[in-house]
């Protein structure tokens, strides 16, 4: 009996080896896949992360910046008015550099907004819309300073043009803002591969 114990023994050790084997080579290509798929991911993250850091962030900080200057442009002519320094300077030297920021701030969304044909569109049409603003602020500070009413009138026409919601600067640049995030959050999530 013990020589033919010996050829059972040693099939059952081959087919344990087979399956060893096997299973050996199954890890082997699961780590190799494993890892291809880590080192996809990893080249997916850095080159999201250049993205973010040339044109996804300035765009959005952009955007802040210039809201933020606008709004504080208005309040400094607004100021001016009241304390009657815009008999004799106009809208004031702080509305000027507010102003002037602003523009700097539209010019520099035109080259780093991550929106687009559409942006660029919102940024065009944001640009008209500020021409209208100053051609309303800038009579209401200088022109009318006697006449109290239409200056009055002049300084709400222009905030209308700043705030108005849908159709003013700044909800536009919310509407920008909006989709840019929207941008950002296709960039910095990992695709399905």
């Amino acid at each position: 009996m013990r020589p033919g114990r010996r050829p059972y023994a040693r099939a059952y050790r081959s087919r344990t080896r087979r399956l060893l084997e096997r299973h050996l080579a199954a890890m082997l290509v699961t780590a190799l896949v494993s890892m291809g798929a880590l080192l996809l991911s990893y080249r997916e993250v850095q080159i999201s992360a250049g993205e973010m850091r040339a044109r996804g962030a300035p765009a959005v900080q952009g955007v802040a910046a210039t809201q933020l200057a606008l709004l504080r442009a208005h309040k400094e002519a607004e100021g001016s008015m009241r304390s009657g320094i815009a008999d004799v300077v106009g809208a004031g030297a702080r509305y000027e550099n507010q102003l002037a920021a602003a523009d700097q701030g539209l010019s520099r969304l035109s080259d780093v907004q991550i929106d687009g044909d559409r942006g660029r569109g919102v940024l065009e049409t944001v640009n008209g819309v500020l021409t209208s603003y100053s051609s309303s602020i800038t009579p209401g500070a200088v022109k009318y300073v006697s006449d109290e009413p239409m200056q009055k009138e002049k300084f709400a026409e222009a905030e209308t043009l700043l705030t108005r919601k849908g159709t003013g600067v700044v909800p536009r640049l919310d509407v920008l803002q909006g989709n840019q995030m929207t941008r950002i959050g296709t960039l910095t999530t990992m695709s399905p591969v």
